[in-house]
């Protein structure tokens, strides 16, 4: 049962007299088991003060850094661009009232002033459109008046729209899908349409008609009557990023997939990527139409085991890493990781991680030294979006650490591992709903170092100090099969899986990739997932708070929150004015009980869906189910789903009374194509099925 508790009330609850607490020092868990990264992340300019980083590009000539930043908002917040030559100089140069993606200068642009940017934006019926928009700066002031629609197509998701110059007045254009799902539209291999395609046109030349371009006469598909004579390349989902090498004249384009599959190309001229009847190098609906021209798989691709929100970036031609030079540097939006790759035009020399940062990344360029600078969209502690800041990529300093446990034994978090005794100062706790594992159970301990204390906030989770490690051990009939620890080090989380031997008595590091293994059951032999350290990322996410057991209705289980504030580990809100009252924790959660059909389902959907289906989540839909989102704005009552219907007429996320027509009872009732959650879980749960469906029948 998930009974709220009001925490301002717990010091007037009579308890047992409380525990006296142990300290334990995190002194084990430290580092890395892969060594320590080459290089790190360090922020820049660290006094600026500015919203959520979508991009950044310098002015020619050394002059200003313009960039662009994002409000706070739902769902279309406006965009702003500003510029500084130094932290305390930043000026607004202008507001878009719409999304804005991408910057780039005019070749010529100290002769010319143009400026030019990737949006999307409404149409006066409302309709969106993607549109490459350009200004011209006059006097270093950006003239408002000045703006020329370049080019433009309708796109609602998959937007695309970032650009890149190749030369004077040739630009290089991406389009996505223009859809948020499953290339609904069958767009990905329609060459007639601006869709799905790396767009090439000349902006110096505008044409006899009243476009303000023209297209170049040495594009690939011109005089086939087949193609929209822009087209460079089709064939893609959801380009982010895009970037021309001057030197190489290599164009690279980052590419976000849909189910499994992140992924980099190198573009060649007419080549056809394959979306949608394949996502990356894999088939996704070999069914569909296909374009006239052989697919080119992607030049770099990760699983969603690895990434899971590729962003493209930049080929570094900076002089501070030699050891780069030529290489194209992209990273990770969900995991914060810095990859980079050498190609010589004709095969991939090298291809390798560089950094495992804690940022959010939404792009990856170059200062006006050609030195690397990342915008990251923006974290705080504990994982909540908030202010953004600009990074650089440094060499990292020596660490003589000592070498990472690769037994559980050397964790130092059990006195007696093969009993599960902890060590002194590592505390069971328990939680009120706990998530499907295939049908195991599970054991949990919370180590905070020292005399450390837990941060109760208002936000998804509640904030550990650094050094803080939470250990869970999964247990099938009775046997351990992982234990999986999160470690938070430097304002970050860290997860690995602990595999148990088959005598029980210790348990391996799992690989950084993970594993499938097979656990002979009585009845059956059942297949298992034990995940890599990215696969954990994708419930253990920023955006989910990281710690996600460590939240008021996970925790309120009886006599748990009057032991921990006995034992000195809660630390409350400090109040603003002594003679008020310290404010409530959580002034708009629901009591999640289990005696409606409603409140049983909200609460499962909360422990199992909740990580990614939330505000700037994983979930590829815009479903939410966080605790704190009253149910009228999950956005899933009579909603059309953006997501595969399975062949069913008039489908909706929950269609009220009707079980036929609900999809969400569907997904989470079986495991194969659509099923959720997509990773962490072989076997359906039982129970999901019957929960969900005992509340859409409830619904009138």
């Amino acid at each position: 049962m998930l009974r709220r508790i009001t925490l301002l009330l717990l010091a007037f609850v009579p308890c047992a007299p409380a525990e006296t607490r142990q300290k334990w020092e995190n002194t084990r868990l430290t580092g890395s088991p892969d060594g320590p990264s080459k290089y790190r992340a360090v922020r820049a300019w660290p006094g600026l003060k500015a919203g959520q980083m979508i991009a950044a590009e310098p002015e020619p000539g050394g002059k200003r850094l313009f960039f662009l930043e994002q409000k706070q908002g739902i769902p279309h917040p406006p965009m702003i661009l500003r510029a500084f030559r130094e932290p305390a100089d930043v000026e607004t140069l202008l507001e878009f009232p719409f999304l804005a993606y991408t910057i780039a200068f005019h070749p010529r642009y100290s002769e010319n002033g143009f400026v030019f940017f990737g949006v999307n934006e409404p149409d006066e019926s409302g309709r969106r459109h993607s549109t490459v928009l350009r200004y011209t700066v006059v006097e270093g002031r950006l003239d408002v008046a000045s703006r020329k629609v370049i080019i433009k197509w309708p796109s609602d998701g998959h937007n695309g729209a970032a650009i890149a110059f190749a030369g004077d007045g040739i630009l290089f254009v991406t389009s996505g899908d223009g859809t948020s799902d499953s290339d609904t539209d069958l767009a990905g291999q329609d060459t007639r349409s601006l869709l799905a395609k790396v767009l090439r046109i000349n902006v110096d030349k505008p044409s006899d008609t009243a476009a303000a371009y023209s297209v170049p006469p040495d594009n690939p598909f011109i005089g086939n009557p087949k193609f929209a004579p822009e087209t460079w390349a089709y064939g893609l989902r959801n380009p982010w990023r895009l970037t021309f090498d001057k030197k190489s004249s290599q164009l690279w384009v980052g590419e976000n997939g849909q189910d499994h599959w992140e992924y980099a190309r190198l573009v060649q001229r007419g080549a056809n990527f394959g979306w949608s009847r394949y996502e990356g190098s894999h088939p996704f609906i070999l069914e569909r139409a296909a374009g006239p021209d052989p697919v080119t798989f992607p030049t770099i691709e990760h699983s969603h085991e690895e990434f899971r929100s590729l962003s493209g970036g930049v080929v570094y031609r900076g002089k501070k890493f030699p050891e780069l030079a030529g290489a194209y540097i992209y990273g990770d939006f969900r995991t914060g990781r810095i990859w980079a790759a050498k190609h010589d035009g004709s095969k991939l020399e090298w291809h390798k991680e560089l950094a495992d940062t804690p940022l959010a990344i939404t792009s990856i360029g170059a200062d006006a030294d050609g030195e690397l600078l990342f915008t990251d969209y923006g974290t705080s502690t504990g994982g909540v979006a908030g202010g953004g800041a600009f990074y650089r990529l440094e060499p990292a300093p020596a660490v003589n650490a000592p070498p990472f446990p690769t037994k559980l034994s050397d964790t130092g978090l059990f006195a007696d591992t093969a009993k599960q005794v902890p060590a002194p100062g590592v505390l069971p706790y328990s939680i009120a709903f706990p998530a499907w594992h295939d049908g195991a159970k599970s054991d949990r301990w919370l180590a905070l170092p020292g005399d450390g204390k837990i941060e109760i906030t208002t936000r998804k989770s509640w904030i550990p100090p650094d050094g803080t490690a939470l250990a869970q051990t999964l247990i099938l009939d009775g046997r351990r099969i992982e234990t999986r620890i999160l470690v938070k080090q430097q304002d970050d989380w860290a997860a690995y899986t602990y595999t148990w031997n088959p005598a029980q008595t210790d348990a391996e590091l799992a690989a950084k990739g993970g594993t499938d293994i097979t656990i002979a059951r009585p009845d059956f032999r059942q297949p298992w997932r034990v995940p890599s350290r990215a696969e954990c990322h994708m419930c253990h996410s920023r955006e989910a708070g990281f710690a996600i057991a460590l939240t008021e209705p996970q925790l309120n289980v009886p006599g748990q929150f009057a032991r921990l504030e006995g034992m000195g580990i809660l630390k409350r809100p400090v109040p603003t004015d002594p003679l008020k009252e310290p404010p409530k924790p959580f002034d708009q959660m629901f009591k999640f009980q289990s005696d409606t059909p409603e409140n049983r389902a909200r609460a499962y959907l909360a422990a199992n869906c909740a990580h990614c289906h939330t505000n700037c989540g994983g979930g590829n839909s815009a479903m939410e189910f966080d605790w704190m989102t009253p149910t009228k704005d999950t956005r899933i009552i009579d909603v059309i789903p953006q997501h595969a219907t399975f062949g069913i007429a008039n489908a909706r996320i929950i269609a009220p009374g009707d079980l036929a027509r609900s999809i969400l009872p569907l997904r989470a009732s079986h495991r194969g194509a659509g099923h959720m959650p997509p990773l962490g879980t072989l076997i359906p749960d039982p129970e999901a099925a019957r929960i969900l469906a005992e509340w859409v029948l409830s619904l009138k």
